[in-house]
């Protein structure tokens, strides 16, 4: 067989990310905006539709903040599981890059060739996904990223997933969360909130800026639904297309 070049396109793992994480914050606004209009304790109390036995629950008013920060929490982790994922599929990327890979003489048909080459790639992620010895930080590390904003963030978002998946979301240190912050303002003055009257002639305007804040050690992390679209917005816009770019165009 001649040697043939294959070429590997990361913009499709990079769209899945997107498709997770919005997919994650629609949840949360759907679980939040049923906590503000009630209809979640009202949904909440209604049993299985043509189940025999149900069990009554009497949801009580004062969890309604647990729920919501709780809520928050389980979205943060299912933005940072799509993170990671992606960062995996583009380590396994540059792994591939470069190789040379040895077709089975029994490929006959470009079908079987597409097959074979699309289980090299599964594999080699695979591969990288169950390296026990493989951190997430050294992962993210491995790539090569420039910006040191955006290594920092990523950072700041798996001590975060640690404390909240194995530490009750009490941290054994101060995490410093970041995230970059989309600000509109008209003139000089931010827009905080709609509807705004902006004074006559005042110029419409957009700025980011890296921002955050900070958990301090031994408190328990409560995220708010601002938090967590500033992440949502971070690993879509500022953090995925730097990863997306440490392999090159497509």
């Amino acid at each position: 067989m001649p040697n043939l070049e294959f070429k590997i396109n990361p913009d499709v793992y990079l769209a899945q990310m997107h498709q997770q994480t919005t997919a994650s914050l629609g949840e949360l606004r759907n679980t939040l905006r049923a906590l503000d209009d009630g209809s979640f304790a009202q949904r909440a109390s209604l049993p299985r539709p043509q189940s025999v036995v149900s069990f009554q629950i009497n949801q009580q008013h004062d969890v309604d903040e647990e729920a919501i920060h709780q809520a928050c929490a389980s979205c943060f982790l299912g933005l940072v599981r799509a993170l990671i994922t992606f960062i995996d599929r583009i380590v396994a990327v540059q792994r591939l890059l470069g190789q040379t890979i040895q077709i089975p003489g029994t490929i006959t048909s470009l079908d079987e060739l597409q097959t074979f080459l699309d289980n090299q790639l599964e594999e080699t992620y695979t591969n990288v996904a169950r390296d026990t010895r493989l951190t997430n930080p050294a992962k993210l590390n491995s790539l090569g990223i420039a910006s040191d904003f955006v290594k920092n963030a990523a950072l700041s978002y798996f001590s975060l997933r640690r404390a909240l998946e194995h530490h009750n979301g009490i941290s054994d240190k101060d995490i410093h969360l970041l995230y970059s912050k989309l600000t509109i303002l008209a003139g000089k003055k931010e827009i905080t909130q709609l509807p705004y009257f902006a004074e006559e002639g005042a110029q419409i305007s957009m700025k980011l800026d890296d921002s955050g804040r900070t958990f301090p050690m031994g408190d328990r992390v409560q995220l708010t639904e601002h938090d967590i679209e500033q992440i949502f917005f971070t690993i879509q816009s500022v953090i995925g297309p730097q990863i997306r770019q440490t392999v090159g165009p497509a």
